[in-house]
């Protein structure tokens, strides 16, 4: 048989998907991976300012939503995997919108991670050069406590015992 009907297996991939169901969810599970990297790097955003403003406790906050943010990413990249391969199977014989719009969706993923990636490396920085700052102020105040002690008389022991017949 020739025709359509005789090119149907070869557009579609081995689980029988055709090109267009599998370019739809590929586009949205990039779609929602760029929408949890959107949130990634507004809380990253966040995470820069509260370390300018030496906020311990808000920054340990914003990490924890951060983290959950990551776990939801996790997710998403592991529904990734199966898309990708149906794709490479089928990007060929997908229309050029849609391959279009994957790759537009690919470059701005690829975008966001590198700038999330040199925030965190700055951030990164920053605040190991904060530890260090304080590692060396508590070195201080403990030198200084150990050189005032040096010139502090020892306490004076009272005597225990006393004489009451004097």
């Amino acid at each position: 048989m020739t025709g359509r009907g005789a090119q149907e297996p070869d557009s579609r991939n081995p689980d029988g998907q055709s090109p267009e169901a599998v370019a739809r969810q590929l586009e949205a599970s990039l779609s929602e991976q760029l929408g949890l990297l959107g949130q990634l790097d507004a809380l990253g955003q966040r995470q820069s300012r509260l370390i300018d403003e030496d906020d311990p406790d808000r920054l340990l906050e914003v990490l924890a939503e951060r983290q959950a943010v990551i776990d939801r990413m996790e997710g998403c990249a592991r529904r990734l995997v199966p898309l990708q391969q149906r794709w490479d199977v089928t990007a060929g014989t997908t229309d050029a919108g849609s391959r279009d719009r994957i790759r537009q969706r690919l470059e701005s993923i690829a975008g966001l991670i590198d700038a999330i990636d040199r925030r965190d490396a700055h951030d990164r920085e920053r605040l190991e050069d904060r530890r260090r700052e304080i590692a060396r102020e508590l070195g201080e105040l403990d030198r200084s406590r150990r050189a005032t002690g040096a010139y502090t008389p020892p306490p004076t022991e009272r005597p225990r015992f006393r004489d009451e017949e004097a």
